[in-house]
């Protein structure tokens, strides 16, 4: 459909501007951001849940999170498993307007 995952980057500027309306339930937001180091590979996880864990520093913190926040979330091989706290919102690269230059 022509549509992906932001960014982190994009999804940050796009909070920070306001353009992100959140529903509730508050979930992590998925980003396109992946990124590997030669033995974990990882995704950057933005904008925070509403579910709030306790009892380990293990959890992340509960709440919305301000826009520059950001959290890894490991992969592992086998993919990622199921969670109701990390969803995705997706983005769309938009034409440039007439006369517009694009770099």
């Amino acid at each position: 459909a022509g549509l992906r995952l932001p960014t982190e980057d994009e999804w940050q500027v796009a909070a920070e501007a306001g353009l992100l309306a959140r529903r509730e339930p508050l979930v992590w937001n998925l980003t396109e951001s992946e990124h590997n180091d030669g033995r974990t590979r990882f995704v950057i996880l933005k904008g925070g849940a509403g579910y709030r864990a306790e009892g380990s520093d293990w959890y992340f913190d509960g709440g919305p999170q301000p826009p520059e926040v950001s959290v890894k979330l490991l992969l592992t091989g086998v993919g990622l498993t199921r969670s109701d706290q990390v969803g995705f919102r997706v983005a769309a690269d938009l034409a440039p307007a007439p006369g517009e230059v694009t770099r």
